[in-house]
């Protein structure tokens, strides 16, 4: 079991991301946004930013294919690690990975979602398993 600073520190968060990518159990909050952002969103922005940048630069059609081509392989690749750190979210929170439907429901679901994504850790042992934190 590790510190709260521990769990918090991006190179924890990562290291748990990738120990138990597929596994069952409990992610941090610091865990499952580090992951996010790392793994999904930021490669997304930057592979958008160049590319608006080398369309201006060349005008090729061609050359936003690409870009987008490298995107959705970005999302085939990332799409089972981006949904198990989800559940492992919801679960250290106390929720059901049936939650994960509210993303069925345009707008209203993706807030419910984000919601119970930021609720705090449920303390002790869960139903999905010990506490991160001591």
């Amino acid at each position: 079991m590790a510190t709260k600073n521990e769990t918090n520190s991006l190179k924890f968060a990562l290291v748990e991301f990738w120990k138990n990518i597929v596994g069952y159990g409990r992610s941090s909050r610091a865990e499952f946004w580090w992951a996010m952002l790392f793994y999904y969103y930021l490669p997304m922005i930057v592979l958008t930013i160049i590319g608006e940048i080398v369309f201006a630069i060349s005008h090729n059609d061609a050359v936003m294919g690409i870009f987008a081509l490298l995107q959705a392989l970005i999302c085939l690749a990332t799409i089972v690690p981006i949904f198990c750190v989800s559940v492992r979210r919801l679960h250290d929170a106390g929720h059901s990975a049936w939650n994960l439907l509210w993303l069925l429901l345009p707008v209203f679901g993706w807030i419910v979602l984000l919601v119970f994504w930021v609720e705090p850790s449920e303390p002790g042992k869960n139903k999905y398993g010990e506490a991160l934190v001591k």
